[in-house]
């Protein structure tokens, strides 16, 4: 039972990881700036994105990063440097990397994945 439940759990946030990776661009940047809302800290570092996501980054994206280092007494920049992730970024601090990607992200939020949880299996059109 509890491995058929940790299965399902895997599965919807796999599906959130989808839902997510799909979003608008306007959104998805919206999530990422949540994410570094939470993980950006004191000090200098730079946010990594994927190719993908630095060609599609809006224009305001790394001002709205530093707005965010400000308040927190930090100095942060986007790198131009597109690195292998899937999604999400990777957060830099002189040598120790933080990868934020959705995955990670979900599992954070284990409150929004069971709701998305219980949406995805007990709603109307999978019964």
């Amino acid at each position: 039972m509890l491995e058929t439940k940790q299965a399902l759990i895997a599965e919807v946030i796999d599906n959130a990881k989808t839902q997510i990776r799909e979003l608008p661009d306007e959104e998805y940047f919206a999530l990422l700036l949540k994410i570094a809302d939470k993980a950006i800290h004191e000090g200098e570092g730079v946010i990594s994105l994927s190719s993908k996501d630095l060609a599609r980054m809006p224009k305001d994206f790394e001002d709205k990063i530093k707005a965010i280092a400000e308040g927190r007494q930090a100095n942060m920049s986007v790198s131009k440097d597109a690195i292998d992730v899937e999604d999400g970024f990777v957060l830099s601090y002189g040598g120790i990397e933080e990868k934020l990607h959705t995955r990670s992200y979900l599992r954070r939020q284990k409150g929004r994945a069971l709701t998305l949880f219980r949406n995805y299996y007990f709603s109307e059109n999978r019964l």
